[in-house]
């Protein structure tokens, strides 16, 4: 019974995810790491971890229940980012520095606390879904379309300024970059 099962676990996962999240980005946890700590993506203490993975639960029981509502039909957002899931994840990378640029400009200062990873991610979700969309309608430009000559000679060039990026950068790395020595250099 899978719609028994999806509800069961949105009774029960939901309210501890919402409770947990909201503690975890409001009130400071002094036997854990810090929440906003550049680390803190990659070593999630234990509590973290499990709450990450109820809420992983969540989302699979709310699309369950998505698409049983809708007739096996994804919602229209939820079947953009699905087709898509490339050109997001390469676009948004452009924009996360310009958008933090932006919203240091606006403020003078960066945002306190948990919620500014929420709005860079929102607003970096908006502005690639609309080049995603303006490419699609008025460019239309895709590499995995390109044929014979083309995308030999693209594919080429991608190879070639990869290879030439490494060979100019890689003699001039002092101290290579890991969790340990800050190298997000936040």
């Amino acid at each position: 019974d899978k719609d028994g099962l999806s509800t069961r676990v949105l009774q029960i996962c939901l309210p501890i995810a919402v409770i947990y999240y909201a503690l975890r980005s409001t009130v400071p946890f002094p036997v854990l790491p810090a929440f906003m700590s550049t680390e803190q993506y990659i070593l999630n203490p234990l509590t973290d971890a499990a709450v990450n993975c109820i809420t992983a639960l969540c989302w699979l029981a709310l699309m369950h229940k998505l698409l049983r509502r809708n007739g096996g039909r994804l919602p229209a957002l939820a079947l953009h980012m699905s087709r898509n899931i490339n050109p997001y994840y390469c676009i948004s990378f452009m924009f996360y520095t310009p958008v933090e640029t932006l919203m240091y400009a606006m403020g003078g200062l960066y945002l306190p606390g948990a919620i500014l990873p929420l709005l860079y991610g929102l607003l970096v979700f908006v502005i690639c879904y609309f080049v995603i969309e303006w490419n699609r309608k008025h460019l239309n430009f895709s590499i995995a379309n390109l044929v014979g000559r083309r995308r030999l000679v693209v594919y080429g060039l991608i190879w070639l300024a990869t290879i030439l990026i490494c060979l100019y950068a890689y003699p001039r790395i002092e101290t290579f970059a890991t969790v340990w020595n800050d190298y997000l250099g936040l």
